[in-house]
């Protein structure tokens, strides 16, 4: 199923993006 890889490949790349963040976020406080 090509539709469902065309969903899942930006999904994933914006999930490690939001860690990124996440962690990003997290260390501004110490």
């Amino acid at each position: 199923k090509p539709l469902n890889l065309m969903i899942w490949m930006p999904y994933s790349l914006l999930m490690s993006y939001l860690k990124l963040l996440i962690l990003r976020l997290l260390k501004l406080p110490m």
